[in-house]
């Protein structure tokens, strides 16, 4: 699994910083909904 990498720029944007934590979030739900298909589909 990566680690979330933080933004050591403090002049970053809060938007930035939650873009990226959103974006982070939805590709680890996609993550997961593959390894509970891949799960079902075993069974």
């Amino acid at each position: 699994m990566k680690t979330f990498r933080l933004v050591s720029d403090v002049g970053s944007s809060q938007h930035t910083v939650a873009a990226q934590l959103r974006n982070h979030m939805d590709g680890h739900k996609r993550l997961e909904v593959l390894v509970l298909h891949g799960e079902a589909e075993r069974v």
